[in-house]
């Protein structure tokens, strides 16, 4: 069928870093929210916010193909938790976009990883211990931000 000339290849080493870092990222969120939670009907509405980063690069796919170098595009995909999809959408269109962009939007998405690593270990050891009711947004943010 003679598709293998369609492929990008020179996009696999970037979609593996992105894939890599958005594993651990969001790995670390959901860990803090399971962490936290004692129930799976707790868990259900904590979980709704943490998939709407995931969701909603999804519905800005379109602007970002049909124009990989605009403002829009370049701009959200400097969004650490959208980076990793609207990045490689933009590295795979037959548009080339400036060498310095991929590398900028992993070092942010390493850097929100660090920060959900750091946040989901502070969670972990506060919301492990906790039994009983269950956990507000804010509670979270105060158990990262505290411990």
């Amino acid at each position: 069928m003679n598709v293998s000339e369609s492929v990008p290849y020179h996009v696999l080493p970037w979609f593996a870093a992105y894939g890599l870092a958005a594993l651990f990222m969001f790995g670390a969120m959901f860990l803090a929210v399971g962490s936290a939670c004692s129930d799976l009907k707790d868990s259900q509405s904590m979980v709704m916010p943490l998939m709407m980063f995931i969701i909603l690069p999804v519905f800005v796919w379109l602007p970002v193909i049909k124009e990989p170098t605009g403002s829009f595009a370049t701009w959200m995909s400097f969004f650490p938790t959208f980076t990793p999809l609207l990045m490689l959408v933009r590295l795979a269109s037959p548009v080339t976009i400036p060498a310095w962009q991929p590398w900028v939007g992993l070092a942010g998405v390493v850097m929100a990883t660090a920060v959900s690593v750091w946040a989901a270990g502070r969670i972990f050891r506060v919301g492990i211990l906790m039994q009983g009711k269950p956990p507000r947004l804010t509670e979270l943010l105060r158990w990262a931000l505290r411990g």
